[in-house]
C-alpha cells in the first residue's frame, strides 16, 4: 500500500505536513484494519511518509472527491484473500471463479479499509469512492508504502494537498480564546497615583541655578499658609486646591475645592 500527498505550497511553513501526523493517522487505521481482516501476518506502513515525484501507478484506482484516491493491483487482491482466508498463498493457476472470490474478498476488506482512512483523515466514514483511471492524483507529494514486511507494496493511496492540510489544521492545538478587555475606564481606576501638595515655585536662570550654594534663600510665588495646589505625579494642571493641616502624629492634606479639569 502506497500513500502520497501532494507536496506543500508556498505559503505552507517548511514541515507543516511532514511532522508525523499524517504517518500516525495512517498507521493507526492500517493497523485497526489489518487486525480486523487478515488472519495470516499483518498488513502495516512498511515504508516511512517521504515526498515523491512521479505520476499515480498502475492499478484500480478508487477516488474521493474531497481529496483521496486508493489503488490496488489484481495480484495484490489475490494476496489479500490469501491473508483473509488464512492461507499461505492462492493457488498458482487460479480459475476464473477463484478471481473472483479473491476480487469480492479483497474489495469488501478494501471498502472497510477506505472508510477507516476516511475517518482518520476528518471525512465522513460513508464518502463515496469512485472508480477511476490510473493516472488521478498525478504530480509530486508525500508517499508511504503500505504493505506486508519484506513484501512488495500491495496498494497505494494518494491525498490531496487541500486534504492534507485539512488533517494538519484539524490536529492543531487550539488558541484559547482570550477574556474581552474591561472598560477603559474600570481598568484606568485600579491605576495608582501619587499626589503631592505645592507649596510655590520660582524661576531662575541657569547660571543663578548653578550658583546656588548653602545659605541660599529662594522667594516662593504664594504663601505656604494659604490653599496649595494638589497634583497628580506632580504634572500640571492641579486637581484641587487644598490646605496642610497638623493632627498631632504629622501633616496631612484636606480637600478645599476640585479643579474644573476633575469635574469634567
Amino acid at each position: 500500500m502506497y500513500l502520497a500527498m501532494t507536496q506543500a505550497r508556498a505559503w505552507l511553513p517548511a514541515g507543516a505536513l511532514d511532522d508525523g501526523t499524517l504517518a500516525a493517522l495512517v498507521s493507526g487505521a492500517v493497523e485497526a484494519w489489518s487486525a480486523k481482516w487478515i488472519l495470516r501476518g499483518s498488513m502495516e506502513v512498511v515504508k516511512p511518509l517521504a515526498p515523491i515525484v512521479g505520476p499515480a501507478p498502475a492499478g484500480r484506482w478508487r477516488v474521493l472527491p474531497e481529496g483521496a484516491a486508493l489503488a490496488v493491483e489484481e495480484e495484490a487482491e489475490l494476496a489479500l484473500a490469501a491473508m483473509m482466508l488464512d492461507a499461505a498463498t492462492v493457488a498458482r493457476a487460479p480459475t476464473e471463479a477463484d478471481r473472483r472470490l479473491c476480487h469480492a474478498l479483497a474489495q469488501t476488506a478494501i471498502t472497510d479499509l477506505c472508510r477507516r482512512l476516511a475517518s482518520a483523515f476528518g471525512l465522513p466514514g460513508d464518502s463515496l469512492w469512485r472508480d477511476a483511471e490510473a493516472r488521478a492524483f498525478d504530480g509530486s507529494g508525500f508517499g508511504c508504502e503500505i504493505g506486508r514486511a519484506g513484501q512488495p507494496a500491495a496498494m497505494q493511496l494518494r491525498v490531496s494537498t487541500e486534504s492534507a492540510v485539512a488533517v494538519r489544521r484539524g490536529s492543531a492545538r487550539s488558541v484559547p480564546q482570550r477574556s474581552a478587555l474591561g472598560p477603559l475606564d474600570e481598568a484606568l481606576a485600579k491605576q495608582r497615583v501619587g499626589l503631592s501638595a505645592r507649596l510655590g515655585r520660582c524661576h531662575l536662570t541657569l547660571a543663578e541655578f548653578t550658583g546656588l550654594g548653602p545659605g541660599d534663600v529662594l522667594i516662593l510665588d504664594q504663601d505656604p499658609a494659604g490653599p496649595l495646589d494638589l497634583t497628580v505625579e506632580g504634572a500640571d494642571p492641579p486637581v484641587a486646591r487644598c490646605a496642610i493641616e497638623e493632627d498631632g502624629h504629622g501633616y496631612r492634606l484636606k480637600i478645599l475645592e476640585l479643579t474644573k479639569s476633575t469635574d469634567t
